[in-house]
């Protein structure tokens, strides 16, 4: 299944699924009353689906919203860095290609997204697995944004 959520992510952001260009506010970011738990999930910018388990679409797109974010910037690839999620119940970025960030941004990145998989964990009753294909990618800067490279 988790070879899967890649091809999911590359057929959202092709079909316009993803969200947009950052337009000066932080998607997501007053979780305050946003709904917590994979039934009651929202993430501001991202449509309310359901692929698998419930909202994991949801999810997903507030994973690459995230990623987006913190990847804008470089100017050459050793401003890029691959960076590994925290555990979480869908997978996500277990499976290659993992998300690309800034270096700098590690941190910010590495907390936002710990917040988000907390709140769409909580409870979870829902669990995603499967295996991964024998990929290799490396970080790389492409028209100044950090991306996941096929080595």
């Amino acid at each position: 299944m988790l070879r899967w959520k890649g091809l999911l992510v590359a057929v959202l952001m092709v079909a316009g699924c993803m969200p947009g260009e950052n337009t000066g506010d932080t998607p997501g970011q007053d979780a305050t009353d946003a709904g917590t738990g994979q039934e009651r999930y929202t993430f501001e910018g991202c449509e309310e689906r359901t692929t698998y388990c419930p909202r994991d679409f949801t999810f997903l797109c507030a994973m690459k919203a995230i990623e987006q974010e913190h990847a804008r910037g470089c100017t050459t690839d050793t401003d890029c860095v691959l960076v590994t999620p925290p555990n979480n119940c869908v997978g996500y970025g277990v499976c290659e290609p993992r998300p690309a960030v800034l270096a700098v941004q590690q941190a910010d990145y590495a907390a936002r997204v710990a917040t988000e998989i907390q709140r769409y964990c909580e409870d979870a009753q829902c669990r995603e697995s499967g295996s991964c294909a024998p990929m290799s990618f490396r970080a790389a800067c492409s028209e100044g944004r950090c991306v996941a490279s096929p080595e």
